[in-house]
C-alpha cells in the first residue's frame, strides 16, 4: 500500500512535469501564445531543409511575444503539439527526422505527442474495422519501446497517448496493463478508453469491448464515436442478414440503456450499412406527440417506476442536496428550516424557481416587470387548480405590492437568504412532492447530475427532470405564459414494434440547450 501511494504521487509529479515541458506557458494563458507564436510561425509552413527547422525553433523561442515560456526544454514538444493538433503527419514526421539527424534528445512530452499523432494518422483503419499497416505498426512499436526503455515509469498523460497508439497494433493487449498504471493516479481519459474498446472490437474480443464500455461509463467517461464506428466497421464483412440485425440490436440496446446519443457520422454509417434489398431505413423527425414521420409508429414514454424514483430521491437527498457540497453553497440551518417547511406544507403540483422565471425578461428589468412574470406563471397554474410553491430570495419582498400580494395569496412562498443557492431547495421540494410534480426553471441542473456517481442514477435523474421540467420562454401581452414543455415521448433510442428509432446529433449542432430533439434515424429490423 505504501509503495503504491508513493508511485501515485510520483506519477502525478511526472504528469505535471511532462505538461510543463510540453506546454510551459507560465506567464500568460496558453491559448494566447499558442495562437500568437506557434501558429503564426508555423502557418502555411513548408520545410525543404534542415536549416529551416532550425529557423522555426529559433523563431518561436525568440519571438517578440515570448516571455520565457518557450525554450530549448519544451520547444520540440510545442512544435509536435502543433503538428498533432493540425493532424499534419508529414510535418510531424519531418520534425522527428530533423531531431534525429541533429542528435537533439527528445523529452517525454515530445515522444508522447508524436505517438498521439501516429494514432490520429491511422485511426481511420480502426473505423474500417482493421489494424494499421505493418510499417506504421513497426513505427509505433519502435517509438513506444524506445520511450519505455529510457523511462520505465511514465506519467498518466504519456501513458494515455501510448495506449491510443498501441491499440492500432498487434500488441494492443499491453494497453490493459497500461490502463492499470494510469489508474494508480487518475481515471483514464475517454480517448484511451475509446481506442482500447475499438481495438477489442477489431480483434474479435467483443465481450471485452462491451465490458470496457460499461466500465468507462461507470468512471464518468463518455465514449467517443470511434468505438461505435469501429464496431460497425467490423460488421461490413457480415454476410448473414440475421446475424447483422442481431449485432445492430446490441448496439441500439446499448444506446438506449446508457442514454447515449450518437453523432451524425455514426448514424450515416448505420444507414449505409443496410441499403437496398427492401430496406426502408431513413433519417426522419418525430412530432411533438411522438409519431415518426417515416414509419408513423408512436414512440414510447419511459416513466420512472415507483421504486426507481424512490431510490433516485434517496440518493439525491444524500449525495447532492444534503451532501457536503450544500454546506459550501447554502446555509445548512436554512436548509433544515426548509425541509421542515416542506413536510408541514405537504405536496405541491408545481415548484417554481421565482428568480429564474423573473429573469426570463432580462436581469435589468424593473421590479414591476420581474414580479409580473412570476405572477403570470402562478396565475397560469392556479387557474388549472394546481398547488404552487414559489421559491425565491428575501429581496423579492421589496417587489411592488400588487404583484407580490397576488403571488403570496395564490401560492405558497419560501424565501432564502440572498447568499443561498436555490437549486437544493427546488430539487428537495419537487422530489418530496412526487415524480409527477412540475418544475418550472430554465436551469438544467447539470452540476447536480454530475454529483451522482452511478451512471444509471444520472440517466434516471435526466429522464425525470426532462419529463417534468417546464421552461418559460416569454409572457404574451394577454399575460399568457409560453413554455417549452417536455414532448409526449422519451427522447432516447427505443424499439417500437420491429423498428428502432435512434436520436443523433447533427454535426455543428448546439447540444447544450434542453430542446425538443429533431434529428432521428428510423431503422427497421428485418
Amino acid at each position: 500500500m505504501f509503495n503504491k501511494r508513493i508511485f501515485s504521487i510520483f506519477s502525478k509529479c511526472l504528469h505535471r512535469y511532462s505538461s510543463y515541458l510540453g506546454n510551459n506557458a507560465k506567464f500568460q494563458p496558453r491559448e494566447k501564445f499558442h495562437f500568437n507564436i506557434v501558429e503564426n510561425v508555423m502557418k502555411n509552413i513548408r520545410i525543404d531543409s534542415i536549416q529551416e527547422w532550425h529557423n522555426v525553433r529559433q523563431a518561436i523561442m525568440s519571438h517578440e511575444y515570448n516571455r520565457g515560456q518557450y525554450n530549448a526544454n519544451n520547444v520540440d514538444a510545442v512544435i509536435l503539439g502543433h503538428c498533432t493538433s493540425a493532424r499534419n503527419y508529414d510535418l510531424g514526421s519531418s520534425y522527428i527526422s530533423f531531431l534525429k539527424q541533429e542528435n537533439i534528445k527528445r523529452n517525454v512530452a515530445t515522444t508522447s505527442k508524436y505517438l498521439k499523432l501516429l494514432y490520429y494518422m491511422n485511426e481511420q483503419h480502426l473505423k474500417d474495422g482493421k489494424r494499421c499497416p505493418k510499417e506504421q505498426e513497426e513505427l509505433i512499436l519502435k517509438h513506444y519501446n524506445d520511450l519505455r526503455e529510457e523511462f520505465p515509469i511514465l506519467d498518466s498523460f504519456t501513458l494515455e497517448n501510448a495506449v491510443t497508439a498501441l491499440c492500432l497494433t498487434s500488441q494492443w493487449k499491453k494497453c490493459l496493463e497500461l490502463m492499470k498504471e494510469i489508474e494508480i493516479s487518475t481515471v483514464p481519459n475517454q480517448a484511451s478508453y475509446s481506442a482500447l474498446i475499438s481495438a477489442a472490437f477489431v480483434n474479435e474480443e467483443e465481450d471485452m469491448a462491451w465490458q470496457l464500455l460499461n466500465e468507462m461509463l461507470a468512471n464518468n467517461r463518455t465514449p467517443l464515436s470511434i468505438c461505435f464506428l469501429t464496431y460497425l466497421g467490423t460488421l461490413r464483412q457480415q454476410k448473414k442478414k440475421e446475424k447483422l440485425m442481431e449485432k445492430l440490436e446490441m448496439l441500439f440496446s446499448f444506446f438506449q440503456e446508457s442514454d447515449y446519443m450518437c453523432d451524425q457520422e455514426t448514424a450515416k454509417v448505420i444507414l449505409n450499412l443496410c441499403k437496398g434489398d427492401g430496406f426502408r431505413n431513413k433519417f426522419t423527425s418525430i412530432t411533438y406527440q411522438g409519431v415518426c414521420k417515416n414509419c408513423l409508429e408512436k414512440l414510447d414514454y419511459f416513466d420512472l417506476k415507483d421504486e426507481e424514483f424512490d431510490d433516485l430521491k434517496d440518493k439525491l437527498f444524500k449525495n447532492v442536496i444534503i451532501g457536503k457540497d450544500v454546506f459550501v453553497k447554502t446555509n445548512p440551518e436554512e436548509l433544515q428550516k426548509f425541509t421542515r417547511f416542506v413536510e408541514d406544507m405537504g405536496k405541491f403540483d408545481v415548484v417554481l424557481d421565482g428568480l429564474n422565471v423573473a429573469y426570463t425578461a432580462g436581469t435589468r428589468q424593473p421590479p414591476h416587470v420581474l414580479s409580473g412574470m412570476v405572477a403570470a406563471v402562478v396565475s397560469h397554474f392556479v387557474n388549472q387548480n394546481k398547488n404552487v410553491l414559489v421559491l425565491g430570495r428575501v429581496h423579492m419582498n421589496n417587489w411592488p405590492r400588487t404583484n407580490w400580494r397576488y403571488i403570496n395569496e395564490h401560492a405558497t412562498v419560501f424565501l432564502t437568504q440572498n447568499i443561498s443557492q436555490d437549486d437544493p431547495y427546488l430539487l428537495y421540494c419537487a422530489l418530496n412532492s412526487g415524480k409527477d410534480t412540475i418544475i418550472v426553471t430554465r436551469d438544467l441542473m447539470r452540476g447536480h447530475k454530475f454529483l451522482l456517481k452511478n451512471p444509471k442514477d444520472k440517466i434516471l435523474f435526466n429522464r425525470w427532470l426532462t419529463q417534468r421540467q417546464y421552461q418559460l420562454i416569454t409572457i404574451k401581452n394577454s399575460n399568457k405564459p409560453i413554455f417549452r414543455i417536455p414532448p409526449q415521448f422519451s427522447q432516447v433510442s427505443q424499439k417500437n414494434g420491429t423498428t428502432w428509432h435512434i436520436p443523433f446529433v447533427e454535426k455543428g449542432a448546439d447540444n447544450t440547450k434542453n430542446e425538443f430533439h429533431k434529428t432521428w434515424l428510423c431503422f427497421k429490423i428485418q
